[in-house]
């Protein structure tokens, strides 16, 4: 997911958690500045076979309350001559709180 700040003070992204364990996040750590991009960028186990969708929270010094994120597929299993492996088809979608904006802190 791309975050971009189009706000005159830096964004920081502080802190992210997910809804359960089988994801994992990694984001942009250095202050995002006006009109610049960061990400947050999410793994998901593919384990498990199956529909699957998860939610991602995201905390920034622009607001008290996360942005949500959400992240939904279908895991197949997939085999191949020698062996069977997993494979995840993801589709990400979007979902931010509509009171979000630079000026709440």
């Amino acid at each position: 997911f791309e975050i971009t700040n189009l706000d005159d003070k830096p964004l920081v992204i502080w802190h992210v958690t997910t809804s359960c364990g089988c994801t994992s996040p990694t984001w942009t750590e250095k202050p995002i500045e006006k009109n610049k991009t960061g990400y947050v960028k999410v793994k998901y186990d593919t384990s498990k076979t199956g529909k699957f969708e998860k939610s991602v929270f995201v905390y920034t010094t622009f607001n008290d309350h996360p942005i949500k994120l959400t992240i939904e597929g279908n895991v197949e299993e997939k085999t191949t001559k020698s062996s069977k492996a997993k494979s995840g088809v993801t589709k990400k979608e979007t979902q931010f709180n509509p009171n979000l904006s630079p000026e709440t802190k």
